[in-house]
């Protein structure tokens, strides 16, 4: 399991177990099951991906709530990020504070400025909290 505070994109992945039919969902019910797709929806947003940020984030989703496939996760979030996503960019900065250790947070104060940017809410509340200290 894998959780990082402060990230709306809560990797908490291997609560994420179920099937899933052509008709409906069965098997263990979770949270993390709203991010399933199916193999045809994968391959649409996959299509979608080259100049769609919202398509790479939901699939950054897919994988790491669904899959608890944190490389390929972080694969599509940073292409999410990049491709102009504030929650991707918001998600960058936090994985980036906290995957560091603090100890560089130039790429940090990046993500978080491009999701400010855009008037991400817990971008502008998050860079307000830093400004007090």
């Amino acid at each position: 399991m894998l959780a990082l505070v402060g990230c709306e994109l809560l990797l908490i992945a291997t609560s994420c177990i179920h099937k899933r039919s052509s008709t409906n969902n069965t098997g263990y019910i979770t949270g993390a099951n709203s991010f399933n797709l199916t193999a045809a929806e994968l391959k649409s947003l996959m299509a979608a991906s080259s100049t769609n940020a919202d398509a790479c984030m939901r699939i950054s989703q897919f994988y790491g709530l669904c899959h608890a496939d944190t490389k390929r996760s972080m694969i599509w979030l940073r292409m999410a990020a990049e491709k102009g996503n504030p929650q991707a960019q918001y998600n960058m900065a936090v994985l980036e504070t906290y995957m560091t250790g603090y100890v560089n947070l130039t790429d940090s104060d990046y993500w978080l400025q491009k999701a400010v940017d855009q008037g991400y809410p817990a971008a502008v509340e998050m860079m307000g909290k830093k400004s007090q200290h």
